[in-house]
């Protein structure tokens, strides 16, 4: 679509495949190794990318940690765990995009959450809790980001057949979607008028068990 991309986790070498997909097919993309529940590499990284970019237009925040266990066996571990890849880390970045936003006046922030913020299951505490957050960010931030041309939404994906799925007891059964078909959404989002948004949406296959669930 004309598009930069830059993409930014822990894991260089998937990241960079990612990355080489993208400039084979004629884009561009740039890889950046950062743990992004760490406030520095954060700043830095959103540092880097406003010195080689003069505009930054899109942020999608698509971040999570995974693992269940019933609310009186959850650790504290986990929970910190999923709270820092959940939330915490689409909080960092949507603090440093906001500023360099701000300052241009105008930018759209996309969030990825799930239909677990919305319908819960059972041994999901920590991962229902930082779904529901993100929800909550996300009004808020579109709510701050109004007089600057900043809009902010937050896209609820349904089961999604992702690397992790397959090996999910949870997930045996249900009917998943395929990533492409969230990444189309999240680009017809992205390509919207500047002042038109979607402030909250849902996106699941029709089979998938979600009105009544829980």
């Amino acid at each position: 679509e004309g598009a930069k991309i830059i993409i930014i986790a822990r894991r260089i070498a998937l990241l960079q495949s990612v990355a080489n997909n993208i400039i084979k097919k004629g884009g561009y993309a740039l890889a950046i190794e950062a743990d992004l529940a760490i406030e520095q590499h954060v700043r830095s990284v959103f540092e880097s990318v406003s010195t080689q970019f003069p505009h930054l237009d899109i942020l999608i925040n698509c971040t999570g940690g995974f693992g269940s266990a019933p609310i009186h066996n959850l650790s504290i571990e986990l929970w910190e765990s999923i709270m820092d890849s959940t939330l915490k880390a689409p909080f960092l970045c949507t603090k440093y995009a906001f500023t360099i936003m701000k300052r241009q006046r105008e930018g759209r922030i996309i969030n990825i959450g799930s239909t677990s913020a919305k319908r819960v299951r059972p041994n999901s505490a920590a991962y229902s809790s930082a779904k529901h957050g993100l929800w909550g960010l996300t009004q808020v931030v579109a709510l701050e980001g109004r007089e600057y041309g900043i809009d902010c939404c937050c896209i609820h994906p349904g089961m999604v057949k992702v690397e992790r799925e397959p090996t999910n007891p949870d997930c045996k059964g249900v009917p998943m979607m395929s990533p492409e078909d969230v990444a189309e959404y999240v680009l017809y989002i992205s390509r919207l008028p500047k002042e038109v948004t979607i402030l909250e949406s849902i996106i699941m296959l029709k089979e998938q068990k979600y009105v009544g669930r829980g």
